[in-house]
C-alpha cells in the first residue's frame, strides 16, 4: 500500500502538498479502490457469469453423486435382503 502511495505521490506532486500521517495510506487506498472500481465495474458481468457456471456445474456434480451413492445403498439393502422361498 505504501509503494503504491509513493508511486501516486511520485506521479502527482501536489499530493506533496497534503500534510498528515494518514496521507500516504489514504492515497494508496484510493488508488487501489479506484482501479478496482474502473476495472471491476465493466467485468462484473463476465465474473457474474463465470461464477454462475462454475456453480451450476457443482450442483450437477454433487447431484450425480448422491444418485450415484443411493443406487449403491439400494443394492446393498437388497442383497441383504436374502429372501429365500423353500
Amino acid at each position: 500500500m505504501f509503494w503504491i502511495a509513493g508511486k501516486v505521490i511520485e506521479w502527482w506532486p501536489t499530493l506533496n502538498a497534503l500534510h498528515g500521517q494518514q496521507i500516504p495510506l489514504f492515497v494508496g487506498s484510493a488508488t487501489i479502490d479506484l482501479t478496482v472500481f474502473l476495472f471491476g465495474i465493466p467485468l462484473a458481468p463476465l465474473l457474474a457469469a463465470r461464477f454462475a457456471r462454475a456453480q451450476l456445474q457443482n450442483v450437477e456434480r454433487s447431484t450425480a453423486r448422491l444418485k450415484r451413492n443411493r443406487a449403491n445403498l439400494q443394492r446393498k439393502e437388497r442383497a441383504k435382503d436374502d429372501f429365500i422361498v423353500h
